[in-house]
């Protein structure tokens, strides 16, 4: 019982700390030809043992070939194939900035590998002819007020990038 209660007192302390996402650093951040990806976890997670994150990725073109609903169908479709249970809804539309998104939110209460839970924040968009991807992902059941935390960051433009020249 001892157990118990640690577990639950250390998972909300944990939830209470958790900084806004704005403030988490970035652990990894990539810029190809073709793709954009920033990474960010809360303070004392890292790339190897994070139980949150936060996800943007730009894929230079692909808006072309993918919009916004077809993006958040093909996340639906990846996670299913892992998942034993998912429950989602179909995605809704959204403003994020200036642009209409496509959102989605999947839980995913065991996965097929037995490694436990992932609940997916997600959202999809157009934008200058890219395709561009907002999410948060946790590792267990986020709280409501993380639930608004992470919705928050997924409708906020996302960052700006510079494309290399093509060569």
């Amino acid at each position: 019982m001892a157990l118990l209660s640690t577990a639950i007192s250390a998972s909300a302390r944990a939830e209470e700390e958790l900084a806004p996402i704005a403030e988490w650093p970035i652990v990894s951040e990539e810029l190809g030809d073709r793709a954009a990806v920033r990474l960010s976890v809360p303070m004392g997670e890292d790339l190897e043992t994070w139980t949150v994150q936060a996800r943007e990725e730009r894929f230079r073109g692909m808006g072309q070939i993918v919009d916004g609903p077809a993006a958040a169908k093909l996340l639906r479709q990846k996670l299913g194939r892992a998942c034993a249970q998912p429950t989602d809804a179909e995605p809704v539309t959204l403003d994020v900035g200036e642009h209409t998104a496509s959102y989605v939110r999947i839980d995913c209460p065991q996965l097929w590998s037995g490694e436990g839970t992932l609940v997916i924040f997600s959202v999809a968009w157009v934008e200058l002819g890219d395709l561009q991807t907002k999410q948060v992902v946790f590792k267990r059941m986020p709280s409501e007020a993380e639930a608004g935390m992470a919705m928050a960051f997924v409708k906020q433009s996302a960052a700006k990038v510079v494309w290399p020249p093509d060569s």
